[in-house]
């Protein structure tokens, strides 16, 4: 049940933590035990409030081992360019053995003029990365400044990963609720789906996931444009994967997953870093995790979007507190 376990959050978690390390299971068994005393007695002696459960170790491993809580930015983008598609801010509430998970709109407004034109109205949130010239800890030092939270790591994946991910864990059942009809000959996109169920492999998944609006004169009931309501189909088919691939036994695949991600990643997370934290996502309820959008207003074009701050402020505060790093 323990392996079960361990396999099932890894893999599911792995969609949004997405920072793999090339290590075996065992390494993960023998030495989590020691790591996790000694995590524990370092946080209480430096003040922290913990469970009492915290340092009662031996025990088991995965209630005795406490790290501080952290965020981790995620962001995805197509192999063609660097702007990202999706960006997520995901906290591990180590305290609480909770995760929460922030969708935030690419159509964003910045408050700086990262393209330093003199011009605030094109600098929207998903050039950060290409304008911080792919560099992860200048990404998230932005991030940092605009949403107003700590942020310890930052990965970021390819399409592709996504499209292989979804493929090792196989089809996803998940009902398409409007017509979708897209093609983009610039980036060979191309989405037709009616109404109804289907059965998703990777490759249909991206395009379910990074379709925005229809062709001109295609009715639909969706023809908003913006990245909103894109990022509820993206929510709601996270949600799809957890609960049909939760009671499924994936460890012949864990090698192949493992490789997978770590091969395709651009983090400033160390294998250490893994091995270290790896103890407390297992420890999370899947079923609770907290998915939450950044909370904008509508802009007069319609398509870009600015925060709203006092929201924003009140949702840091309940959902991604973590420490400075």
């Amino acid at each position: 049940m323990a392996i079960k376990k361990f396999f099932l959050t890894f893999t599911v978690v792995m969609l949004v933590f997405l920072m793999g390390a090339g290590i075996a299971l065992i390494q993960v068994i023998n030495n989590a035990e020691a790591k996790a005393i000694a995590k524990a007695q370092e946080a209480a002696e430096g003040g922290f409030d913990l469970p009492d459960t915290a340092i009662d170790g031996p025990g088991n491993i995965f209630e005795t081992y406490v790290t501080k809580p952290m965020n981790v930015l995620v962001l995805v983008k197509d192999e063609v360019g660097a702007n990202t598609d999706a960006i997520l801010l995901v906290n591990f509430n180590t305290y609480d053995n909770k995760i929460s998970m922030m969708w935030i709109p690419r159509d964003l407004m910045l408050t700086r003029d990262i393209n330093k034109d003199g011009d605030f109205d094109n600098d929207i949130i998903n050039m950060v990365y290409a304008n911080s010239g792919l560099d992860i800890d200048k990404t998230i030092k932005v991030f940092e400044d605009e949403i107003g939270c700590n942020i310890k790591y930052g990965a970021v994946m390819t399409l592709k990963v996504f499209r292989e991910l979804i493929d090792e864990l196989g089809r996803v059942t998940f009902e398409v609720p409007y017509r979708m009809l897209y093609n983009d000959p610039y980036q060979d996109l191309h989405i037709n789906f009616q109404p109804g169920v289907y059965q998703f492999n990777g490759e249909d998944a991206e395009k379910l996931l990074r379709f925005r609006k229809n062709d001109p004169g295609v009715e639909s009931d969706y023809v908003n444009g913006s990245d909103l309501q894109r990022i509820k189909m993206q929510q709601d088919f996270m949600k799809a994967v957890i609960e049909q691939k939760s009671n499924l036994f994936f460890i012949a695949k864990l090698r192949d997953i493992i490789n997978l991600i770590f091969d395709n990643l651009n983090t400033n997370a160390s294998i250490n870093d893994i091995i270290d934290f790896l103890p407390e996502v297992l420890k999370a309820d899947l079923s609770a995790i907290s998915m939450l959008s950044l909370p904008v207003t509508d802009t007069t074009d319609h398509i870009h979007l600015l925060a709203v701050e006092d929201e924003l402020d009140e949702m840091i505060t309940e959902y991604f507190k973590a420490p400075a790093n």
